[in-house]
Protein backbone atom coordinates (compact mmCIF):
# COMPACT_ATOMS: atom_id res chain seq x y z
CA UNK A 1 0.00 0.00 0.00
CA UNK A 2 1.37 3.53 -1.07
CA UNK A 3 0.15 7.07 0.60
CA UNK A 4 0.28 10.31 -1.23
CA UNK A 5 -0.13 13.73 0.36
CA UNK A 6 -2.23 15.89 -1.51
CA UNK A 7 -2.13 19.65 -1.30
CA UNK A 8 -5.50 21.22 -2.88
CA UNK A 9 -5.79 24.81 -3.07
CA UNK A 10 -9.18 26.61 -4.31
CA UNK A 11 -8.27 29.36 -6.53
CA UNK A 12 -9.55 33.25 -4.94
CA UNK A 13 -12.64 34.93 -7.88
CA UNK A 14 -13.67 37.94 -8.34
CA UNK A 15 -17.53 35.96 -7.77
CA UNK A 16 -16.59 34.53 -3.99
CA UNK A 17 -14.84 35.18 -1.18
CA UNK A 18 -12.93 32.86 1.00
CA UNK A 19 -13.48 32.47 4.96
CA UNK A 20 -11.27 29.39 5.62
CA UNK A 21 -7.77 28.39 4.58
CA UNK A 22 -7.57 28.13 0.99
CA UNK A 23 -5.29 25.46 0.95
CA UNK A 24 -5.43 22.07 2.70
CA UNK A 25 -3.62 18.91 2.77
CA UNK A 26 -4.54 15.05 2.98
CA UNK A 27 -2.92 12.20 2.78
CA UNK A 28 -4.69 9.44 0.85
CA UNK A 29 -3.50 5.52 0.74
CA UNK A 30 -4.83 3.70 -2.92
CA UNK A 31 -7.85 3.16 -3.49
CA UNK A 32 -9.10 5.85 -1.26
CA UNK A 33 -11.32 8.80 -1.34
CA UNK A 34 -10.85 11.78 0.85
CA UNK A 35 -13.55 14.96 1.13
CA UNK A 36 -12.59 18.28 2.12
CA UNK A 37 -14.21 21.76 2.75
CA UNK A 38 -13.40 25.28 1.36
CA UNK A 39 -15.67 27.59 3.29
CA UNK A 40 -17.20 30.41 0.78
CA UNK A 41 -19.58 33.43 0.30
CA UNK A 42 -20.71 33.90 -2.44
CA UNK A 43 -21.39 37.64 -4.16
CA UNK A 44 -23.26 37.38 -6.39
CA UNK A 45 -26.84 34.85 -7.63
CA UNK A 46 -25.68 33.10 -10.22
CA UNK A 47 -23.88 30.36 -11.91
CA UNK A 48 -20.08 30.79 -9.49
CA UNK A 49 -16.86 29.00 -10.99
CA UNK A 50 -14.82 27.03 -8.48
CA UNK A 51 -11.46 25.31 -9.46
CA UNK A 52 -9.37 23.43 -7.08
CA UNK A 53 -5.54 22.66 -7.97
CA UNK A 54 -4.41 18.89 -6.51
CA UNK A 55 -0.81 18.52 -6.15
CA UNK A 56 1.43 16.00 -4.61
CA UNK A 57 3.96 16.99 -2.06
CA UNK A 58 6.99 15.48 -0.17
CA UNK A 59 5.77 15.67 3.28
CA UNK A 60 6.27 13.36 6.30
CA UNK A 61 2.92 14.17 7.81
CA UNK A 62 1.32 10.90 6.59
CA UNK A 63 1.76 7.59 8.65
CA UNK A 64 5.13 6.49 8.94
CA UNK A 65 4.40 2.91 8.43
CA UNK A 66 3.75 3.25 4.91
CA UNK A 67 5.40 4.23 2.26
CA UNK A 68 5.31 7.45 0.71
CA UNK A 69 5.15 8.48 -2.93
CA UNK A 70 5.54 11.13 -4.90
CA UNK A 71 4.83 11.89 -8.06
CA UNK A 72 5.45 15.16 -8.96
CA UNK A 73 2.01 15.47 -10.56
CA UNK A 74 -0.54 18.16 -10.45
CA UNK A 75 -4.40 18.55 -11.58
CA UNK A 76 -7.02 21.21 -11.78
CA UNK A 77 -10.60 21.09 -11.76
CA UNK A 78 -13.11 23.82 -12.43
CA UNK A 79 -17.21 23.15 -11.41
CA UNK A 80 -19.88 25.78 -11.66
CA UNK A 81 -21.78 26.31 -8.60
CA UNK A 82 -25.66 27.56 -8.53
CA UNK A 83 -25.97 30.24 -6.17
CA UNK A 84 -30.02 31.30 -5.76
CA UNK A 85 -31.86 32.89 -3.35
CA UNK A 86 -33.81 29.91 -1.11
CA UNK A 87 -37.58 29.71 -2.34
CA UNK A 88 -38.18 29.83 1.37
CA UNK A 89 -37.07 33.80 1.61
CA UNK A 90 -39.74 34.64 -1.45
CA UNK A 91 -43.20 35.70 -0.91
CA UNK A 92 -46.01 34.69 -3.27
CA UNK A 93 -46.75 38.59 -3.86
CA UNK A 94 -42.44 38.63 -4.90
CA UNK A 95 -42.74 35.87 -7.38
CA UNK A 96 -45.96 37.07 -8.91
CA UNK A 97 -44.69 40.61 -9.52
CA UNK A 98 -41.60 38.88 -10.76
CA UNK A 99 -43.72 36.69 -12.92
CA UNK A 100 -45.60 39.44 -14.39
CA UNK A 101 -42.58 41.71 -15.13
CA UNK A 102 -41.43 39.23 -17.24
CA UNK A 103 -44.28 38.39 -19.40
CA UNK A 104 -44.57 42.37 -20.10
CA UNK A 105 -40.72 42.08 -21.79
CA UNK A 106 -41.30 38.86 -23.99
CA UNK A 107 -41.67 39.06 -27.02
CA UNK A 108 -44.14 36.41 -28.46
CA UNK A 109 -43.56 35.46 -31.91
Amino acid sequence: MFILQIRLDLQESLYYRILSNSSQSVCVCSNEARSVRFNIVPKKLREIPLTVIAKDVNSSVCDEGVEQMVLGVSDAVTRKLLVEVPSTCISNREVKHDFNDRLRTTKIT
